[in-house]
């Protein structure tokens, strides 16, 4: 009698054993591959969001908060660095692209980002329907950020300071949603991208801005 005949015959012989060792082990194998597929999948999230961006300048203090807040927009900025310290980053030789960022306000939970055009190169961002920002309190609203929250263009919303959506509304101010940008797979499918001039009226400060160089 070969191993083969002996391995039946003994799971014949307790059969119920046998179907929770094979039950047992499909449920390893599914939790396994679901694992590896959600930690793939998160990888390449990561990779997207962070893609063409080799340098990341902010005010001093946590390297991950300033990463995290920068790249990712799910954390609170560092701080600011003086307008004229990130206009010497940008005309450096050495730096290709710098795209300033201006943090602090949200629309329902969505981070509100003041920046400029250098924004849309990064991530090589398309439009589904009217255009880019341009004037002040003109808003460009990720996919996600029209489809959760029902907006379309020429809709408008007002801002609210810190990250969550509970904070206080700047009611003086109201943005104007000029356009939708198509699904990206990025983090800015959760943005709504303005001007900085807008952010910096919202606060009514103009001296300084956070920086992210590529």
């Amino acid at each position: 009698m070969n191993v083969f005949s002996i391995s039946w015959n003994s799971l014949k012989a307790s059969k119920l054993t046998a179907f929770l060792n094979i039950l047992l082990i499909s449920f390893g194998t599914g939790i396994l591959s679901i694992l590896l597929l959600a930690s793939y999948q998160v990888e390449q999230k990561l990779e997207n969001n962070a893609r063409d961006i080799d340098l990341v300048v902010g005010a001093k203090g946590s390297p991950l908060q300033l990463i995290l807040s920068s790249i990712f927009y799910i954390d609170f900025p560092t701080g600011n660095i003086p307008l004229k310290d990130a206009e010497l980053l940008a005309s450096n030789r050495m730096v290709r692209r710098a795209v300033p960022l201006a943090l602090g306000d949200n629309y329902n939970g969505f981070r509100i980002v003041g920046t400029d055009t250098n924004f849309i190169g990064l991530y090589n961002l398309k439009l589904s329907g009217g255009k880019f920002w341009k004037e002040d309190f003109e808003v460009t609203i990720g996919s996600n950020v029209a489809e959760k929250q029902k907006l379309n263009v020429g809709d408008k919303i007002y801002g609210a300071h810190g990250l969550a959506s509970s904070s206080d509304t700047h009611g003086n101010n109201v943005y104007l949603v000029s356009g939708i940008l198509e699904p990206q797979g990025n983090v800015t499918d959760n943005l709504v991208l303005t001007n900085i001039s807008s952010v910096w009226k919202m606060h009514e400060k103009k001296q300084l801005v956070s920086n992210s160089s590529e």
